[in-house]
């Protein structure tokens, strides 16, 4: 009987103990699953640029864990960055977010290029976490090469609007830094519907400029000012280049015909857009 007893009872804490044992394991393997963790790469490389552009970077955080990730204290090593989440279609900059599992966030990292050229510029993000195995994230964002000159476009262009000469016409060489991998895709006027643009084909516009080493003929673009009697229209003409900038050299009809611009003239331009 005795014996019995003893065998009944050992067999409940046995059953006992493989009950407690897997819950014990149970609640260890839950904890451990339920953390916060993230995907982010850790360098993001940018194309050539020119000294004192604006530039953007962008990357994604995205929340792969099993638990709320918290992302704060958002800082760069540069002055010269400014970095942005994307939230309901528009960038801001934010002190702290939280992403759920499966979740994601777009950062921006706006970069003011160096104003001076000739090397390459590194900015790094970071910012701290909730995740016990990695508390900060480090990004480094690389802009390959910034150079002084990149584009040689005049200043303005200023044609004549006199309506006897029925119209008037000139070439615009544009000229690279021997570093630029952008092409020209497309040129046209935004404004007044007083001049035309066009972009000459490659076949045409090879080997009409001599450059030197450092530079090279990108393209060339045929500006019309066509007849009339208004006198002051004013407009841009928008160079868009294959990695989504724009040069922008600024139009004006005069009641001279003289041309103001003497191509080629090696003078910046005024403005360069890039992707929002």
């Amino acid at each position: 009987m005795m014996k019995t007893t003893f065998s009944v009872a050992l067999f409940v804490l046995v059953v006992a103990g493989f009950y407690l044992l897997h819950g014990s394991f149970h609640l260890i393997f839950k904890s451990r699953s339920s953390l916060p963790s993230l995907d982010c790469v850790s360098e993001v490389r940018l194309p050539p640029t020119y000294a004192g552009a604006l530039v953007d970077a962008h990357f994604t955080v995205r929340s792969n864990g099993d638990a709320d990730l918290i992302l704060e204290d958002f800082r760069s090593s540069c002055d010269c960055a400014r970095l942005e989440v994307l939230q309901e279609n528009r960038y801001r900059v934010v002190h702290r977010i939280g992403l759920k599992p499966g979740s994601f966030a777009v950062f921006r990292l706006r970069i003011a290029a160096a104003s001076v050229g000739g090397k390459s510029q590194s900015v790094t993000v970071k910012f701290r976490t909730n995740m016990p195995s990695r508390s900060e994230v480090a990004l480094d964002v690389v802009i390959s090469y910034v150079t002084t000159k990149v584009f040689a476009l005049p200043d303005e262009i200023e044609m004549a609007a006199d309506v006897s000469i029925g119209k008037e016409s000139r070439l615009i060489d544009v000229i690279g830094d021997h570093r630029e991998t952008a092409t020209i895709t497309r040129a046209v006027v935004q404004g007044h519907g007083a001049f035309r643009a066009e972009l000459l084909p490659p076949s045409r516009a090879a080997g009409k400029h001599a450059t030197d080493e450092k530079t090279k003929l990108l393209g060339q673009v045929q500006v019309a000012a066509t007849a009339g009697d208004q006198l002051g229209n004013r407009a841009n003409l928008s160079i868009v280049l294959s990695d989504g900038r724009s040069l922008l050299v600024p139009l004006t009809r005069t009641v001279s015909r003289k041309l103001v611009f003497d191509p080629p003239c090696l003078a910046l331009p005024r403005m360069v857009s890039g992707k929002a």
